[in-house]
């Protein structure tokens, strides 16, 4: 069975992309959802047999939780 999963490069990339969206979104809310997305990168070079579903769902929840706690 194939398993998918993005390299832990390409998650730290598309969380600084989202970091830097913000400065057009202007809202607060995607630069979260940002530091969640590298979170979860800098965490899948440690432990790099995290499948695509686990890292996805890890980002969406160290976004919302970082949203709501420093929010």
């Amino acid at each position: 069975m194939l398993e998918l999963s993005i390299p832990g490069w390409g998650l730290v990339a598309l969380g600084a992309l989202l970091v830097a969206a913000e400065i057009f979104v202007m809202a607060f809310i995607v630069m979260w959802f940002g530091i969640g997305t590298i979170l979860t990168g800098l965490l899948t070079l440690f432990i790099p047999d995290m499948n695509l579903g686990l890292q996805i769902l890890l980002a969406g929840l160290l976004g919302g939780v970082l949203m709501y706690l420093l929010r």
